[in-house]
């Protein structure tokens, strides 16, 4: 049950992340959150807003590979990898 709950969560970040919606990271993202874009630009929890609610990207997942989670008594740890394809102010990466 533990895993399917956390490969839930992770889905519903990627479907928010397609509709650039904040609002899930803003319910479930700690104050603390740190993480890594794509190109390694490190992002506390307001860049990673920004760069999500941005109006001038667009995201588009394609399949991907299965996730992975891994749970230690208290903590989970998710290898969720992404594949998207990215629509900057018009052009693709």
């Amino acid at each position: 049950m533990e895993r399917q709950e956390i490969v839930s969560l992770e889905k519903e970040a990627a479907r928010a992340i397609q509709l650039s919606n904040g609002t899930f990271f803003r319910r479930v993202y700690g104050d603390d959150y740190t993480g890594t874009l794509t190109h390694g630009q490190q992002v506390n929890k307001t860049q990673w807003l920004q760069t999500i609610e941005s109006p001038s990207v667009k995201y588009e997942f394609l399949p991907r590979p299965t996730s992975k989670v891994h749970i230690f008594q208290d903590s989970a740890v998710a290898t969720c990898p992404l594949v998207l394809k990215v629509c900057h102010q018009g052009a693709t990466r």
